[in-house]
């Protein structure tokens, strides 16, 4: 009987640390479900989200600019901010995200327009921007309007240079969550970008002054949808600290900007790479 009940007894323990485990585990998944790895723009997470930070690296292959012929290898670092009180700063610059109405939210950032080099088509036969002069980056407005159901996102940017050059792009993109857990985030996404005359002419157009330097035809185009892509990101938590991100996507120009004398290739695709350790 002290034996049988000894063995019972022992049963007994070891069903209670068993349920305990399964317990503790069953909680974490759930803390799990409930925060889904986040996106990898401050700018698109929500406004009430946690004190974060992620800082690291990226590299990518790409387009030396919209429309080349030639790919180019690019590596830097990277930072994103959300500090908890609607408050980000990133890649779109330093910002404020307002709390969530419904399924809608706004946010507005300052950042850096995008810029471009005469060398950055040096690697094709031809390089369709010797002669054309630098296109520097200027301080930009942006404005975002993002709405966000269950995996269902749609994004919208209003970007709007600061100074002379009074170029204004608008972009819509639609997402939707594969995956979204603690552990991974993956997306589909697909979107449209539209560009004023200014935008236009700033990146597709080609003065008389640029055609006596670099010997393209006068180009003056007007604004329009420039361009359409599509894409896939798969975001990875390896641990609680590291998380890597991986963004492939092809773009089509469009309109004046495919007519471009500067237009070698009319689709590109982007694979781009990222490592971050979550602060």
């Amino acid at each position: 009987m002290t034996e049988g009940f000894t063995v019972l007894k022992g049963v007994t323990v070891k069903h209670r640390l068993l349920t305990l485990f399964f317990s503790v585990v069953s909680v974490a998944a759930s803390a799990a479900e409930v925060e889904p790895l986040s996106s990898p723009r401050a700018s698109q997470r929500p406004a009430n989200a946690p004190r974060e930070a992620e800082i690291g690296g990226i590299v990518g292959v790409l387009p030396g600019y919209l429309g080349a012929q030639n790919f180019m290898f690019k590596a830097g670092p990277y930072i994103e901010v959300n500090f908890g009180n609607g408050m980000f700063f990133g890649q779109d610059g330093i910002g404020f995200r307002t709390p969530s109405y419904g399924a809608f939210s706004v946010a507005a950032s300052l950042g850096a327009s995008r810029s471009r080099r005469e060398q950055d088509g040096s690697a094709d036969n031809h390089n369709r921007l010797s002669g054309m002069g630098d296109v520097s980056p200027r301080a930009q407005a942006n404005l975002f309007g993002n709405y966000d159901a269950g995996p269902y996102h749609v994004s919208a940017w209003l970007q709007r240079e600061l100074g002379n050059r009074n170029g204004v792009e608008f972009q819509l993109a639609g997402l939707y969550d594969v995956v979204s857990s603690g552990h991974d985030l993956v997306q589909l996404y697909a979107g449209l970008d539209y560009a004023n005359q200014a935008k236009m002419q700033t990146f597709f157009g080609v003065t008389a002054s640029q055609a006596s330097s670099s010997g393209n035809p006068i180009f003056t185009p007007g604004g329009g949808v420039a361009g359409s892509g599509v894409g896939a990101l798969w975001r990875h938590a390896f641990n609680r600290d590291w998380v890597g991100t991986l963004d492939v996507s092809a773009i089509s120009l469009r309109g004046a900007a495919a007519d471009s004398p500067l237009t070698a290739r009319k689709t590109s695709g982007y694979t781009v790479v990222s490592l971050g350790y979550q602060l």
